[in-house]
């Protein structure tokens, strides 16, 4: 039996905007199963959807709301990161949220082309943003960044799919 993975991942610990809920309890399309659950595995979160959850969860905008900067402060409180790994980290993700909010998410059926592109650049923002941290913190930062998506983030992602 081969799986494959959906689009559908998600971080479950973070406030991002979710579905709502199925009538069964379910926050995934009921034609998709639970392939992996990072509360239970996660060994088997891939490496770089942890690090992209974390550019999204850290990031904000640069006027944050109230609730915005309490998630992030409480998200820098658990990393535990030295005054100037903090500020170099936050330097590193500024900007990326209003990067984000210039990508056409509004369009109900994009064709197909214009879709891949849209999700190119959306993956291309967070993995030139996750470059710029990790490589802007200290090695002792860059080592509290590793065991944060270890045991944080990757235990708040579930991904969705289907067996093939």
């Amino acid at each position: 039996m081969r799986l494959t993975r959906s689009l559908l991942i998600l971080d479950v610990t973070s406030a991002l905007a979710a579905p709502p809920p199925q009538a069964n309890g379910s926050i995934a399309p009921p034609s998709l199963q639970l392939l992996v659950d990072g509360s239970k595995n996660p060994e088997k979160v891939p490496d770089l959807d942890a690090r992209r959850h974390f550019i999204l969860q850290a990031s904000e905008h640069s006027t944050p709301n109230a609730q915005e900067l309490s998630r992030r402060n409480a998200m820098l409180h658990l990393l535990g990161l030295s005054p100037s790994d903090q500020t170099a980290l936050l330097t590193a993700l500024a900007g990326v949220r209003e990067q984000l909010d210039t990508l056409n998410w509004n369009d109900s059926a994009p064709d197909p082309a214009a879709a891949s592109a849209r999700d190119a650049k959306y993956k291309q923002i967070l993995d030139s943003a996750w470059q710029r941290a990790s490589t802007s913190v200290s090695p002792a930062g860059r080592a509290k960044l590793s065991a944060y998506l270890q045991t944080h983030v990757k235990r708040g992602i579930k991904i969705y799919g289907t067996a093939q």
